[in-house]
């Protein structure tokens, strides 16, 4: 039923169907690219942070110095921003207890790593599979954090880990909200596109339509010529326009022509009626003539015969 409906509505849907298709899978692209962007930034930072501040760490639990510790894994949140999508540091020993915090009242001292949550004893039981692995980032569909694994060490001696947790629902409504900023942008660009798209369409079909309005009634006799301002450029509907244009003037030409041929008919018939006419009438008066002689000249001169 699409394909049979006028190309002044057929034309238009399928513009808006090209555009909303190009809006949607540009808008998926960037959506797509801005998640992938942003969560590989903030894991490439946050590694950079973490690994800038396990050489700085190292000292601490080896003497024993958990203020230090402690200073130093608050300090990025003394200045809170909203980049800053890190929700937590925790340093932990090699028995996987916690050293240090930047969070102490949620994370406290010395507290064993799996008994912070059920996201926490993944992390306990990948520290205790592998102790000596170097920077890891773990990802679980079961868990509400991305966690970045930072070894602490120097020469070769490991003293403990630098935990370093994101909250994925921070990251997905960051997400959201740049979401939000591209569905706005895409409908105001098909705001602007579609009406664009109508106005178009329907002016192209529009030429399309006087000629055929005027070819159908060409079987009638009805010859109207085309107004060229209504579409004076020289594409393929113009060079339509101009073929029809030449159409009617030789149809026009055609019809004089016929018009012409059939007075001259009309006068030959005339013509031959005519003279049929004269015939049928000489005929009688030529016997009756030559009977008239014949009595003149052999005749008698009598005056009832004369």
């Amino acid at each position: 039923m699409l394909f049979n409906l006028s190309l002044r509505i057929k034309l238009p849907l399928l513009g808006a169907g090209l555009i909303l298709f190009t809006a949607l899978a540009l808008s998926a692209s960037f959506l797509i690219q801005t998640w992938d962007g942003a969560r590989t930034d903030m894991l490439r930072s946050s590694r950079d942070l973490g690994r800038t501040m396990a050489r700085s760490l190292f000292q601490s639990p080896l003497h024993d110095h958990v203020w230090g510790a402690y200073e130093t894994v608050s300090l990025p949140f003394s200045a809170p921003s909203d980049a800053m999508l890190v929700e937590s540091l925790i340093v932990v020993d090699a028995d996987r207890r916690v050293f240090a915090a930047s969070h102490p009242e949620r994370y406290p001292v010395l507290s064993d790593l799996k008994a912070l949550g059920s996201d926490y004893q993944f992390v306990d039981r990948e520290l205790a599979e592998n102790q000596q692995a170097p920077a890891s980032t773990l990802e679980y569909r079961t868990t509400e954090h991305t966690f970045i694994l930072i070894p602490i060490e120097s020469d070769n001696v490991r003293l403990g880990t630098l935990i370093v947790a994101h909250n994925n629902h921070w990251m997905w409504a960051r997400f959201q909200h740049y979401s939000e900023r591209a569905v706005w942008i895409t409908l105001l660009i098909l705001a602007i596109l579609l009406p664009i798209n109508w106005y178009w369409g329907r002016r192209m079909v529009a030429p399309l339509q006087q000629v055929t309005r005027r070819l159908r009634h060409l079987g009638s006799g009805e010859l109207a010529p085309l107004d060229p301002k209504l579409y004076p450029y020289r594409d393929e509907v113009g060079d339509l326009y101009q073929a029809y244009g030449r159409m009617v003037a030789e149809l026009e030409e055609k019809v004089v022509l016929k018009r012409e041929v059939i007075n001259h008919e009309r006068m030959a018939a005339i013509g031959r009626l005519t003279a049929s006419i004269a015939h049928e009438i000489n005929n009688p008066l030529g016997g009756m003539l030559n009977t008239i002689s014949t009595l003149k000249r052999y005749g008698s001169n009598d005056a009832q015969v004369q």
